[in-house]
């Protein structure tokens, strides 16, 4: 399912410009019919901190706001609807989950190779 980035703090797939994602990332979901939700004080609290670290570009389950993925308020700890592990080779389709990890990692100040 394809999916931009809209956070502060964290470049989720690789963008060279902050909130901009390379045209046509793809990284899956396999929720079925979850989706986020929260009231509109949450969604406006995530939203004006800058917690949202991932949206989706269409948003395949109405997830409010497009939400896929939050930071919690230390920006320690990421919950993602999308599985990134789930596109990490060409074997299964895609591998900007590889990306998105590493930036995860990145963000939390861990050392990322390419090995």
């Amino acid at each position: 399912m394809p999916a931009h980035h809209a956070a502060r703090d964290v470049d989720p797939l690789g963008a060279h410009q902050r909130g901009r994602a390379r045209p046509g990332a793809v990284v899956p979901i396999n929720h079925f019919s979850g989706s986020y939700t929260c009231d509109v004080e949450t969604e406006r609290q995530l939203l004006d901190q800058g917690r949202v670290v991932l949206s989706y570009v269409d948003n395949p389950n109405g997830s409010v706001a497009n939400i896929a993925g939050i930071a919690n308020e230390a920006g320690n700890v990421v919950g993602l609807m999308p599985h990134p592990e789930r596109a990490t080779s060409n074997l299964m389709g895609s591998t900007d989950g590889t990306v998105l990890l590493g930036s995860l990692l990145s963000a939390a100040g861990a050392s990322v190779s390419n090995a």
